[in-house]
């Protein structure tokens, strides 16, 4: 997963930090590992072949969202507003209370389905 980040903001510098470490060498969920990449937001063609582009506050959502629509690549943030607005796919939140949005539009737009277990914890815009 490309972790994008603006490296002239130090909060967007300051999450990509945090997010890396969380991660470490990689977190395993079943039979999937993830493996964090940090990606500068001016880079984007560096992130290589990655699955999902995740967007830090502070980056710049439409850009970093068309690039992903055009890798059809699952982008999320957790900054709501990159989801309204249709640049992310997913957005997650953990306060007040865990929660996942998912914008269904941006979803379509790079042939993301999710299952029927799945759609039923999230929140559809």
């Amino acid at each position: 997963m490309g972790i994008v980040y603006d490296p002239s903001k130090p909060g967007s510098v300051a999450e990509k930090d945090e997010i890396m470490g969380s991660i470490g060498a990689g977190m395993t969920a079943g039979s999937a590992t993830i493996v964090g990449k940090p990606v500068d937001a001016s880079s984007l063609g560096a992130a290589g072949d990655v699955y999902a582009l995740y967007l830090t506050h502070g980056v710049n959502y439409a850009a970093v969202g068309a690039a992903g629509k055009a890798k059809k690549v699952l982008t999320i943030s957790a900054d709501m507003g990159c989801v309204n607005s249709g640049a992310c796919v997913m957005g997650v939140a953990a306060d007040p209370k865990v929660g996942i949005t998912v914008n269904h539009s941006a979803a379509a737009a790079i042939g993301a389905a999710f299952k029927a277990a799945f759609k039923m914890m999230i929140k559809e815009i």
